[in-house]
């Protein structure tokens, strides 16, 4: 029990989520005080923040420190000076006015020996085993309870994040531990948080798509048609005649052809969400009659992973990226996801892991090729994360911080993204008739002025984008619960 004839110690710090304070005696805790920010205390600055801390503490303990010594000690070093501060504003003053009935003063303790006031200001990091227990005791389904999370940006959301499980680290440990490598990747791990990898590519297709589709417009009302729709949620107006050359799109009479039909863009939702419609080769997009969305679902199926067969990212591109970033010695791609190899025949990476390729510069099929890592002390690592310019997935940068303030960032650029609201198409009409032959979808006419072969105008019944089915990776339309790779 505390002696209140005798002086108390108060440890007070702030962060950016709560105030925390330890009230101590003769080097003993007496009492720990925490409580999490109001929303509007989150916009006070930290001066403030570490002066509302002090306050808490002398508001809740004031039935031991009214009257007695007591001694504050802070991390932040200007509130030894709060009482010789020439200009407060109204809330400094309130504050000051309230500690001056208390017999105290305010000392400066460094940060890093306030380590019991600077945890009960966070938040604790709930881990998934402790939710699953509370989860438990509270008996109820996860999904009666939780919020659901905000929509994010289309690639790069959190909602696609997969925790790696038990195989998954098992494999990414044999392999880095034969390269030297696996104490510097559970480093990483466990001080910046690398638990979890983007996993269902198809959603994230899925929903691309789904934007495209349900805001594509044809307006035929002027003398050189338009058509409009959004990508990554930027809304884009385009001339028919660059959006035909931009998706390669034969131009022989589209410009009078081309209907907004709700039933063939529903169509082509469905089959370009099917796990056999990923790739051209495979897909049903040729019996789309829009050539328009025809030739965006061929583009889109071919381009915005940068590839034709794609693998799911997993922890062997985690790996590899990892590799990449801390290697001491060179190392071989090959041997670093040698079973991913030996069971799926030839392998292009992944998104992360092309991406790393394409910034080293070497080719997609690269998988016996001497890479130079790049050596980082990632020790001193404070965090890392994947950031991305324009809320697309383009652009992306890999970024790090380190304890002495040092900030590094890795471009990883991506092959060839549907992004004609950035870069300019330079592909002439001679190009695009070419790849349509190779493709075998060009139609030969003896003239533009030719009727093609084909009728674009057949009519279907309007279909509302309201009964586009939601995406749910484990219904039985989309496969259900079985993993994906289009070479299976």
């Amino acid at each position: 029990m505390p002696d209140i004839a005798k002086p108390f110690d108060v440890y007070c710090d702030a962060s950016k989520t709560g105030l925390g304070c330890v009230l101590m005696q003769e080097g003993k805790v007496v009492s720990y005080l925490s409580r999490q920010l109001k929303q509007h205390e989150q916009n006070y600055p930290t001066h403030d923040l570490e002066l509302a801390a002090v306050v808490l503490a002398l508001k809740v303990w004031r039935h031991y420190l009214m009257g007695n010594r007591c001694e504050i000690y802070s991390d932040h070093k200007s509130l030894k000076y709060i009482f010789t501060q020439k200009e407060l504003n109204m809330r400094q003053r309130r504050w000051i006015e309230l500690i001056k009935d208390y017999d105290m003063e305010i000392h400066y303790h460094p940060g890093k020996a306030n380590v019991v006031a600077d945890a009960l200001s966070r938040l604790p990091k709930r881990t998934p085993d402790e939710a699953e227990e509370l989860l438990a005791k509270i008996g109820r389904n996860h999904d009666d309870w939780t919020t659901p999370e905000p929509t994010p940006t289309p690639i790069l959301k959190k909602r696609g994040l997969i925790k790696l499980n038990d195989e998954d680290m098992r494999e990414a440990k044999k392999s880095l531990k034969e390269k030297g490598l696996l104490d510097d990747f559970l480093t990483l791990v466990d001080k910046a948080g690398l638990t979890a990898y983007m996993g269902d590519e198809r959603e994230q297709y899925f929903m691309l798509t789904k934007i495209f589709v349900e805001s594509f417009k044809f307006d035929n009302k002027h003398y050189r048609p338009t058509v409009a729709f959004k990508i990554y949620g930027n809304p884009i107006t385009m001339k028919l005649e660059e959006f035909c050359v931009a998706l390669g799109i034969a131009p022989v009479g589209t410009t009078r052809r081309i209907e907004d039909n709700p039933r063939a863009l529903l169509e082509l939702y469905r089959e370009i969400t099917n796990d056999d419609c990923r790739t051209i080769q495979r897909g049903k997009i040729r019996n789309i009659q829009l050539p328009a969305i025809k030739y965006f679902a061929y583009y889109i199926a071919t381009s915005i992973l940068g590839r034709e067969n794609t693998s799911n990212i997993s922890s062997y591109h985690l790996a590899f990226l990892i590799a990449a970033l801390t290697g001491e010695t060179p190392y071989h791609l090959g041997s670093l996801i040698a079973r991913r190899l030996s069971n799926k025949g030839p392998i292009f990476g992944g998104i992360i892991a092309s991406r790393i390729l394409a910034h080293l510069e070497l080719p997609l099929d690269s998988t016996d090729v001497p890479l130079t890592p790049m050596r980082l002390d990632i020790a001193a690592m404070k965090s890392h994360q994947f950031v991305t310019a324009d809320s697309s997935s383009d652009n992306l940068v890999y970024r790090m911080l380190f304890a002495d303030g040092d900030e590094r960032e890795i471009p990883l650029p991506q092959p060839d993204l549907f992004s004609i609201d950035r870069k300019p198409w330079s592909r002439s009409k001679e190009e695009v008739d070419e790849k349509m032959k190779i493709q075998g979808f060009h139609q030969q006419h003896d003239s533009e002025d030719a009727e093609p072969s084909y009728d674009y105008t057949v009519t279907y019944p309007g279909a509302s984008s309201s009964t586009y089915p939601e995406y749910d990776p484990s219904s039985s339309y989309y496969g259900g619960a079985t993993s994906w790779a289009p070479w299976d």
